[in-house]
């Protein structure tokens, strides 16, 4: 548990102190996970509240099942990797930092 978040807040702490990123590029890599776990909520909500309202059988809404876990865990597992990776692509040949 600590690893992610600490790992996290020093990448951050990186990115915000370097001069070869562009300031976009940083507010991306700081606000990248932010908007993934709110894709996440979202996406769970709706998931639940789909299977809520056509299922004819009652369950309970608050516990999530399986497959609505698997699903909002794709966005973290797809959207966070893929946008650590375009930052570094957009990173690459750069030589000095910039102005």
């Amino acid at each position: 548990f600590v690893f992610p978040i600490g790992g996290w807040v020093i990448g951050a702490a990186l990115v915000t102190s370097s001069r070869f990123w562009r300031r976009w590029e940083k507010a991306v890599a700081i606000l990248l996970p932010f908007v993934a776990w709110v894709l996440m909520f979202l996406l769970s909500a709706l998931l639940r509240g789909l299977s809520v309202w056509s299922s004819s059988d009652s369950r309970n809404p608050v516990i999530p099942t399986a497959y609505d876990l698997a699903n909002v865990a794709l966005v973290l597992v797809v959207l966070i990797p893929a946008g650590t990776l375009w930052l570094l692509w957009r990173l690459r040949g750069r030589d000095a930092p910039l102005r």
